[in-house]
């Protein structure tokens, strides 16, 4: 049954996320969506109980993507390296900042 939640959430976090970037395109909505996506794993990862998976790997799993954080990476690199070296970092270290103090406001 854990593999339908986890279907069922996935789809909720992807057209959440499809919403968003509709309404607020660019790199600044994949920034807030993944540092958002951080700290609610982190939450969800100590209070949530058995639906920790559906949550994680389904909801926040789609909301939250790599892929298209690359891909922006990527496309600002072609313009200026420095801007892009910036948006890594603050992804990269941001997502870690928030997923700890997502854990921190849980425990």
């Amino acid at each position: 049954m854990t593999a339908v939640y986890i279907g069922v959430f996935g789809a909720l976090g992807a057209s959440c996320r499809f919403i968003i970037m509709r309404h607020w395109p660019g790199w600044a909505a994949l920034l807030v969506i993944n540092l958002a996506g951080s700290f609610t794993i982190g939450l969800v990862a100590t209070r949530a109980g058995r639906w920790v998976e559906p949550v994680a790997f389904g909801a926040l799993g789609t909301l939250t993507s790599y892929s298209s954080f690359s891909l922006i990476a990527d496309d600002m690199g072609s313009r200026s390296r420095a801007r892009m070296i910036a948006y890594v970092l603050v992804t990269i270290i941001g997502a870690l900042t928030f997923t700890g103090a997502g854990r921190g406001l849980g425990d």
